[in-house]
């Protein structure tokens, strides 16, 4: 995963909710950190530029974060998806490169 590769977008969302990803130092794992406005649940989804969902996790709390390995994935664009009660709130846009 290239440091420069990371885009974030922010949907149309009320209240505070953030998503964040951040390249690991040895580039086979991304970091995706999250912010809730309140304790509420929410999912995070990973999906590759073709559509495919390749990973989907609810979150544990207002605050963490979630480390996924892709030294295994295939090199290209993959997004990152957070949504709160079904509602698209926040995606993110990063590149793996192996």
């Amino acid at each position: 995963i290239h440091a420069d590769s990371v885009q974030t977008s922010r949907m149309e969302s009320s209240g505070n909710y953030k998503l964040k990803a951040t390249m690991s130092s040895d580039s086979t794992s991304v970091v995706l950190e999250y912010q809730l406005e309140t304790d509420i649940p929410a999912t995070i989804s990973i999906h590759d530029m073709k559509g495919v969902k390749l990973e989907s996790m609810n979150t544990t709390g207002q605050q963490d974060q979630l480390t996924l390995l892709t030294r295994d994935w295939v090199p290209g664009v993959y997004v990152a998806s957070l949504k709160v009660n079904g509602k698209l709130i926040e995606s993110v846009k990063f590149t793996v490169v192996n």
